[in-house]
């Protein structure tokens, strides 16, 4: 799990370090950076999986874009700091920079300038390089057991920001896919996943039905609509005052699939360990989201997958009245992101704030800022 990240002269974050609990709900107002600290894991992760010069491409997705707006792309890098806990410590800091080409291909290239790599008491340095010092040991297995696995979690990390139109499409099913996909960010393969699971690990996907009927009792089954060669569509049946009713997706509401989207999602059993989800709440309603931060705590506690979720829903909110030290507060000034653990704020209020008090009222009011 990831305890702190850092990040400097990454697209509005100028110089941030932020501490990360197993579950972390990022508020704040509309354009105040709330997705770059989550597009900043991901910066990390390509950083582990492609060679660096795949890392960025053509305008508005180079690296003069990703840089700071107030930085110098002559002389300042983008800065990624990684402090990780398993069974033991792992920091891992890197910085990557802009160079002239003198020779053949293009104009500029990308290197590691600066890159240190400590596990447990053990530290390596590596500079001036193509690609990531921990990446070449991944790959030829030059890592230990618990090292590897925290380098496996971090290559998988992914944001979601679910579409309900793609969701609902029909997909092509692959028969002989022996592996359980995963899920794509805009839930896409949704298909697919489910249909792999239920011939693959039918346990997990009777734990997916059960959570999706305590949201929605009335479904009675879940299952795959053959629309020709190999193309399915999910199918669901619900019970409406005794009569069985069939809907195919392109049928039902968004917050449908949403929700199985994401009760998959924490339930898949090829979990992925860091999971970013874009504005959770977006077409689910009040009691749905009490469900699923349930669901997400104990995913949390059981088998310690870390959330970093953004959220402007202030029904999020009341539900973690107990659990300020889940949220933390994004505001811009001047340009450059700040991110504020809520707690940090409470503690200012001394015996002003009583525990439990509601955390939307006081965000509302403009108290602890994030407006």
């Amino acid at each position: 799990m990831i305890s702190e990240i850092s990040v400097k002269n990454f697209k509005s974050i100028q110089n941030e370090t932020i501490k990360l609990k197993g579950i972390n709900f990022i508020i704040g107002a509309n354009n105040a950076g709330k997705s770059n600290l989550l597009d900043a894991l991901e910066f990390y992760q390509r950083m582990l999986v492609m060679e660096l010069q795949e890392v960025f491409g053509p305008v508005p997705f180079s690296f003069r874009n990703a840089l700071h707006r107030g930085a110098n792309i002559r002389s300042d890098c983008i800065e990624i700091g990684i402090n990780y806990r398993n069974n033991q410590s792992i920091i891992h800091n890197f910085s990557v920079e802009s160079i002239y080409n003198n020779g053949q291909g293009p104009r500029f290239l990308l290197r590691v300038k600066n890159e240190t790599l400590k596990i447990g008491d053990v530290i390596e340095n590596n500079s001036k390089s193509p690609n990531l010092l921990l990446r070449k040991k991944f790959l030829t297995y030059a890592l230990q057991p618990d090292v590897s696995d925290y380098v496996k979690n971090c290559r998988t990390i992914r944001k979601f920001q679910f579409v309900p139109k793609d969701i609902k499409k029909e997909q092509i099913i692959d028969y002989q896919l022996e592996q359980i996909p995963y899920l794509q960010p805009n839930g896409a393969n949704l298909v697919n996943v489910l249909y792999t699971i239920r011939d693959t690990e039918p346990k997990a996907f009777d734990n997916i039905m059960k959570d999706f009927r305590e949201i929605f009792p009335d479904v009675a089954s879940l299952s795959f609509k053959h629309l020709g060669e190999s193309r399915y569509a999910l199918e669901f049946t619900r019970t409406v005052e005794g009569t069985e009713w069939k809907f195919l997706s392109p049928e039902i509401s968004d917050g449908f699939v949403i929700t199985l989207a994401i009760i998959t999602l924490i339930n898949t059993p090829n979990r992925l360990k860091i999971i970013l989800i874009e504005e959770i709440e977006n077409g689910l309603n009040p009691s749905t989201l009490r469900i699923i931060l349930e669901r997400i705590m104990k995913a949390t506690e059981i088998s310690n997958i870390q959330f970093i979720i953004t959220t402007h829903s202030p029904i999020l909110l009341e539900l973690l009245n107990q659990n300020p030290e889940y949220i933390i507060i994004c505001e811009q000034d001047k340009g450059k992101s700040k991110y504020i653990p809520l707690q940090e704020i409470l503690t200012k209020f001394g015996k002003d704030y009583k525990p439990e008090e509601s955390l939307f009222q006081l965000w509302f009011n403009g108290l602890i800022g994030g407006l």
